[in-house]
């Protein structure tokens, strides 16, 4: 259904349907506009307010990732730190591995092993990482670990690893101690360059 008392975005994506059909028809657009507004603001404010702040705003709140870090398990790996979005946002598992490697990081080293300093330089390398991809630098064939499962490191020449990584807590084990479920990840690093 499009009808133009709709406005743009995300109103009009929850009002459209045949539930919204019938409701222009029996209610004043201009109430059904305001429950679905305040319904939108109200969704939004409680999603976006637990996210960390925004790994690429130009000055990334580094003092709130630290405080945010804090708050999980000191036993957290840094591969699941650094995808937890109430932490820090925006970082995938791409610049989770990306930085990690530059940074010289085992995804599996524990929270409680890394300083305030050390995690506020991991967090301003997958900022710069992230910020170069978004400007075009970089075709993605020239990554250092990631999807590299198998090649030689490009620094070292060892053999890159990869396993799933995710939520050590809640996620139940595979044989050979992968962690299954949606949470999982690929974590891919150099066992030289970035040791436990």
């Amino acid at each position: 259904m499009s009808d133009p008392r709709l406005a743009d975005g995300p109103t009009r994506r929850l009002l459209e349907g045949p539930i919204a059909a019938t409701l222009l028809r029996l209610a004043a657009p201009g109430v059904i506009m305001l429950v679905a507004q305040v319904a939108i603001n109200v969704l939004e404010a409680y999603f976006v307010g637990r996210l960390g702040p925004d790994v690429l705003s130009d000055d990334v709140d580094l003092e709130e990732v630290r405080r945010r870090a804090r708050t999980r398990p000191p036993e957290l790996a840094l591969g699941e730190l650094l995808l937890d979005q109430r932490v820090v946002a925006g970082i995938g598992n791409i610049w989770r591995s990306e930085a990690l490697f530059l940074a010289g990081r085992n995804p599996w080293t524990e929270r409680q092993k890394l300083t305030d300093d050390d995690l506020g330089a991991l967090v301003a390398t997958a900022s710069s990482l992230m910020k170069a991809s978004a400007l075009g630098r970089g075709n993605g064939s020239d990554h250092w670990v990631y999807k590299r499962s198998g090649q030689p490191c490009r620094k070292c020449g060892t053999r890159i690893e990869s396993r799933r990584q995710g939520s050590s807590s809640s996620e139940p084990k595979r044989s050979g101690g992968e962690t299954r479920g949606e949470q999982a990840r690929t974590a891919y690093w150099c066992p030289a360059c970035q040791p436990v």
